[in-house]
């Protein structure tokens, strides 16, 4: 709350407008009435450190009654890193939690308006009057979503490149043709436009400065066409960059590139291309998004915002017959429960190129 805005409070009902003295107990009395609003929520998302603090065996008690493993490929319309997540929130039934999640962190950027109003004004020039809605936590049917939209498939039919996988983990997909316009479909959509808008906000306020340092970093790669066809970013990005700063015959950089003006380009194509390929810049938001620590605050219980921590591994990796049994067991470490008693969800996926597919526990779907 600003100082005029806790000043006109204090005189509310007040016969004469008053102005406390600098020093006097009244005065003292706004600022307490600004900080108290200003502190609805308590939250790690300003804190210094860059890397999201992953979890740690000596903190966390690891929940480990996990019998049987799925695998889910999260086929879509490309965007199957944020599919797959919205995956995991339906099978597990922690949609509502990831939806209450990102509305309260919407809440808490708007909160500073002050502070963020030209990242605030980005993101809507991007994504309109739109915010993130409330979700319709009706069980029935969600049910009808989870039974339609998953066919386990035979194991003469799953993919060469699974088949080692596919001996110790059940392995489901996606109908070739969901029905158009079907609840999956709309439901997954709205999903992926809630998650890149939380995205490009989140870069846009908080996260700008580590984003901004990420861009700089991957400039100096990017001197040549050949460093900038390396990067970890979606074909769409590098392309639109490469025609605009680079030599065409040569490859070399035309001149320095402004990074806040990349920013805002790179934002513009994240936010308006269908199946954008997520690459570790949007991994590294997510993960701050998703698991940074929240709390409101002024609240009976001081009701802590559930977090969702993400691992993934890949298929190299996975498929390494040494590293199954491992992958197998922190697949099955869905679950922390914090030392405060608080619980936050794993969410772990198989990442296979710039393909993503999901690792989820039996005990852990409401199937």
């Amino acid at each position: 709350m600003r100082y005029i805005d806790a000043l006109k409070k204090y005189n509310e009902g007040k016969d004469k407008w008053c102005s406390p003295k600098k020093g006097s107990p009244d005065y003292f009395q706004i600022i307490n009435m600004m900080k108290k609003k200003a502190s609805t929520y308590s939250h790690s998302f300003t804190s210094k450190s860059s890397v999201v603090n992953a979890p740690r065996s000596n903190d966390y008690e690891i929940v480990k009654d996990n019998p049987k493993i799925f695998l889910i490929n999260a086929v879509g319309d490309g965007d199957c890193f944020i599919n797959a997540i919205f995956d995991y929130g339906l099978y597990s039934g922690t949609l509502a939690s990831i939806y209450n999640r990102l509305i309260n962190i919407e809440l808490l950027i708007t909160s500073k308006h002050d502070k963020y109003e030209v990242g605030i004004k980005k993101t809507k020039e991007l994504f309109g009057d739109f915010s993130i809605p409330v979700y319709d936590n009706d069980k029935e049917k969600y049910i009808r979503i989870v039974n339609k939209s998953l066919v386990k498939i035979d194991d003469s039919d799953v993919p060469s490149k699974y088949k080692k996988l596919s001996k110790l983990l059940t392995y489901f997909t996606h109908p070739h043709r969901q029905v158009k316009g079907g609840n999956y479909e709309k439901e997954r959509k709205l999903f992926s436009k809630a998650m890149k808008y939380m995205q490009v906000l989140y870069i846009y306020t908080f996260g700008k400065k580590t984003f901004l340092n990420r861009l700089k970093l991957s400039m100096e790669i990017a001197i040549t066409t050949e460093g900038l066809d390396i990067l970890d970013w979606d074909h769409t990005l590098i392309n639109y960059v490469k025609n605009k700063y680079y030599h065409r015959r040569t490859g070399d950089l035309k001149a320095s590139i402004d990074v806040n003006r990349l920013l805002d380009e790179y934002m513009k194509i994240y936010a308006e291309t269908n199946g954008y390929y997520t690459g570790d810049d949007q991994i590294f938001i997510f993960r701050k998004i998703m698991f940074k620590k929240i709390k409101i605050n002024n609240t009976s219980d001081n009701k802590t915002i559930p977090r969702f921590w993400l691992n993934y591994e890949t298929i190299q990796s996975v498929n390494n017959l040494t590293k199954i049994v491992k992958f197998r067991k922190t697949a099955e470490a869905y679950k922390f429960i914090e030392k405060d008693g608080s619980i936050y969800n794993y969410i772990s996926l198989l990442r296979d190129g710039e393909h993503y597919l999901l690792f989820i526990a039996k005990n852990n779907m409401i199937l």
